[in-house]
């Protein structure tokens, strides 16, 4: 009898990257019902991923407390920690290690891990002391797939999957848990009205930020049919968020003082999100919510769900999708030429 695989997944962040990797874990889980998969990822964003069955366990990498560490200038209690982390990481020897971040640190940690076999990516430089490397384009810039479905390569590079892979399988997974699902109930409780209408104003750079007087002009045309709006997003979106809320007055709340899976699980019982290219796009996809996305420098061949209700609005930016790095640095505001006037008609359709 074959011995299922021990597998190993490598995906330090960020939340929606770390959601569009769900398609792989369930289709490997489909192949492979006993196979051993742990999952490999940052303390902040281990979240989305607590609750998920398929995962065994999760192995949590302390990077903020490491730069902590280092940044106060205890060496040795940095030392001490990773190699706390790396003891346990080695305490298990693996069949399949799969690199799905193609960065430094999470080839490096791919490469501290005890496995036979180590997949990645050719455009990581430490690959190359890898079992094998893909070669398909993965950049924000060049990609011609769907994120999941790079996700899905990595697993066919491993030997462990097989195509096709059609859109279908490409839907991710959101396991919320019971006490976010709660605190959703709670809230919607606390701050009825439909339809529900949610915007996420936020994203993880300013690049891919919709200004804030658009969000407002947007929620008062959405309003003008009853409802009511939530906004959410994470800590660093409450200002923004609550300024939205004023604005909008009494059928508005935020929900942004809710933990981000409570926020999630709102999703299950909207009418429509309007979102940026973030997390909540993917939570979104994963709840079949209709959705509006937003995009400006980064892909959307890349990024936007595959399938579903979903309309997709982008910028038309000549430089779009940008590279990483001008991701980043870019100051353009490019979102700002989508009118509040395109957006609620995409959300009428």
């Amino acid at each position: 009898m074959e011995t299922p695989p021990r597998i190993l997944l490598v995906r330090l962040s960020s939340r929606g990257d770390i959601l569009l990797v769900t398609p792989l874990l369930r289709a490997l889980k489909q192949r492979h019902p006993d196979a051993v998969i742990d999952f490999l990822t940052r303390e902040k964003f281990a979240d989305v991923l607590r609750h998920n069955r398929r995962i065994r366990r999760l192995h949590l990498f302390p990077k903020t407390r490491l730069g902590v560490l280092l940044r106060r200038g205890r060496l040795v209690a940095c030392c001490r920690e990773l190699r706390a982390f790396l003891r346990e990481l080695r305490r298990e020897r693996y069949t399949h290690i799969l690199d799905l971040h193609h960065v430094t640190d999470s080839a490096l940690l791919a490469l501290a891990a005890r496995g036979g076999m180590r997949i990645g990516h050719r455009s990581q430089l430490l690959t190359l002391f890898f079992s094998r490397r893909a070669a398909f384009p993965v950049a924000n810039r060049t990609a011609g797939d769907h994120a999941a479905l790079l996700a899905l390569r990595m697993g066919e590079a491993a030997g462990l999957l097989a195509p096709p892979f059609p859109p279908a399988r490409l839907q991710p997974d959101l396991h919320p848990g019971r006490e976010a699902l709660r605190q959703a109930r709670t809230f919607l409780l606390e701050h009825p009205g439909i339809p529900l209408h949610v915007c996420n104003p936020g994203a993880s750079r300013r690049s891919k930020q919709w200004p804030e007087a658009h969000w407002i002009a947007l929620g008062k045309k959405l309003l003008h049919g009853g409802g009511r709006i939530v906004v959410i997003g994470g800590p660093e979106d409450r200002e923004a968020a609550d300024r939205i809320c004023r604005a909008l007055g009494k059928n508005a709340a935020s929900a942004v003082g809710l933990p981000l899976l409570a926020s999630f699980a709102l999703l299950r019982e909207a009418a429509l999100l309007v979102t940026t290219d973030s997390a909540a796009l993917h939570a979104g996809a994963a709840c079949r919510v209709p959705l509006v996305a937003l995009f400006g420098p980064s892909n959307p061949r890349k990024f936007a769900p595959p399938c579903g209700p979903v309309r997709i609005l982008t910028a038309g930016c000549p430089q779009a999708p940008c590279s990483e790095r001008m991701t980043r640095r870019c100051r353009r505001g490019c979102l700002g030429a989508l009118t509040p006037e395109t957006v609620f008609a995409a959300c009428q359709e």
